[in-house]
């Protein structure tokens, strides 16, 4: 069966056992617990794929500094204030949609769906960022000669 067009098969492993364990009832947790397992080991596998493109397309000198780097826009970028900015993008939107000093549950709803469009917004722009890397590796900066 084709796939349709514009569909990525690249998330699909992680999807699948993660897609089947939130369908079990919940009476079937037992069950479920492999399957989220394995989703989520499926989803880390990146992690060593980039660990080890950082060290192989930064030169020796300068590996340390580069992961530590990466760590730092991960974890402080990410991990630490991405849920504090969509936190108070939620409650701006929140407030927004009340209209009026009472901020009802509805109105909370509509701040949190209006507040997630900014994780794809940004997604975009840090795509944006690794092709402007793998350009600047294809015309510009080689890793070092294997010898």
């Amino acid at each position: 069966m084709p796939r349709p067009v514009g569909r990525s098969r690249s998330s699909a492993p992680p999807r699948r056992p993660a897609f089947v364990a939130i369908q079990l009832p919940p009476d079937r947790a037992a069950a479920a617990v492999p399957l989220v397992m394995a989703a989520y080991g499926l989803l880390q596998m990146y992690y060593g794929l980039v660990y080890s493109s950082i060290q192989d397309i930064v030169e020796p000198g300068m590996r340390g500094t580069a992961m530590a780097a990466y760590f730092v826009v991960t974890y402080l970028g990410g991990a630490s204030w991405g849920p504090l900015i969509t936190g108070r993008l939620s409650d701006h939107f929140a407030w927004e949609a009340a209209g009026s000093a009472v901020i009802t549950e509805a109105s909370r709803a509509i701040g949190l769906h209006q507040a997630m469009y900014a994780i794809p917004a940004v997604s975009v722009v840090l795509a944006g960022v690794l092709w402007m890397g793998a350009r600047a590796m294809r015309y510009g900066v080689r890793p070092e000669a294997q010898g």
